[in-house]
């Protein structure tokens, strides 16, 4: 059963998921926007925030990934004012109709939001998926591995 864990990180949450799934014998797919966002700060953050508030997508970097040779799919994205971010919401768009009756499982990594309105919007789209939410990955990395064990089984 081939695995794999498509992912957006801004701020190292989302790698520092992908470093413990690769052990986990999952293939990684990190996506990139053509137009780099720098470094975080509040101004940007608020910026990028508002438009994931309005489900808009950012343009995103070529990747090469047929998701019909995986059996498990995880997507990680971050949580933007209480939304998936916006590569993550151009990734599922291109994707929706390969994605749409599969069991997914999302790995949301918030800092302090809430993720309410993200899972309720995975959970309307991708009937048979699943969520979870971890604040602050990088930071807990003595228990990432276990929550991911767990929430992955």
């Amino acid at each position: 059963m081939k695995k794999i864990f498509v992912y957006y990180s801004w701020t190292g949450n989302g790698d520092a998921v992908a470093e413990i799934l690769k052990t986990m014998g999952y293939e990684i797919l990190k996506l990139t926007t053509n137009k780099p966002k720098g470094k975080s700060n509040f101004f940007k953050m608020m910026i990028y925030g508002q438009k994931a508030l309005k489900g808009e997508k950012a343009r995103l970097n070529q990747y090469n990934l047929n998701i019909d040779d995986y059996e498990n799919i995880v997507i990680g994205s971050p949580i933007w004012a209480g939304k998936l971010s916006t590569p993550i919401n151009t990734y599922l768009d291109e994707n929706m109709e390969k994605l749409s009756n599969r069991k997914i499982s999302f790995v949301l990594s918030a800092g302090g939001n809430d993720a309410t309105k993200a899972q309720e919007f995975i959970k309307n789209i991708f009937k048979n998926s699943t969520s979870i939410v971890i604040s602050m990955p990088k930071k807990h990395l003595d228990t990432l591995k276990e929550t991911l064990n767990n929430f992955l089984k």
